[in-house]
């Protein structure tokens, strides 16, 4: 297995593309990503020098229910931090959905859970999203629009509930009543 060989991609190379440069044939690794939709002048003797990088081996593939790794196509410090972060997880889950239960209006932003558990940014995120994949946590919407509140630093950020599989989810995890 191989990465990209576009600079600060990472991603996993998933196919080859020749080119050819002063009668010579070229062969670079890429990903399946959109490179040419950020356009980009290279000339011929950089893209030579590109070209003539050693493909980068991945040292392993991205964890199956590791939701970003196909953002970070295998990295190994990416999947190690998943890998600390999946022991604790589930305890992180069960506090957010506690904490967005226990307030008035059963929801919250992300920013919101961070500030009243004490939580950093990226585990928060990392653990929302999570939940919104899997069902435990849904955007609420009125009227068809996403409903929104500032955060700390004045940003607009998504208002957050618990689904009846989120608090079926809680139930099981702490052996209380749904």
């Amino acid at each position: 297995m191989t990465l990209c060989q576009i600079p600060l991609c990472g991603r996993v190379a998933t196919r080859t593309v020749t080119h050819n440069v002063d009668g010579k044939v070229i062969v670079c690794h890429l990903c399946d990503a959109d490179h040419e939709a950020k356009p980009r002048t290279v000339s011929a003797e950089e893209f030579k020098r590109l070209a003539a990088q050693p493909a980068t081996p991945a040292t392993e593939p991205p964890a199956r229910d590791d939701i970003t790794g196909n953002r970070h196509g295998g990295n190994p410090e990416s999947n190690a931090a998943w890998r600390r972060a999946r022991s604790h997880s589930q305890d992180d889950c069960v506090r957010i959905l506690q904490y967005i239960l226990s307030t008035p209006t059963k929801t919250a932003t992300a920013d919101e859970v961070e500030a009243a558990l004490g939580m950093l940014a990226q585990t928060v995120s990392a653990r929302c999203s999570e939940m919104k994949t899997d069902g435990r946590l849904e955007v609420v919407y009125v009227d068809g629009k996403k409903r929104t509140r500032l955060t700390r630093s004045g940003s607009p950020a998504a208002v957050l509930r618990v689904t009846a599989l989120g608090r079926a989810w809680l139930a099981m995890q702490t052996g209380a009543a749904a």
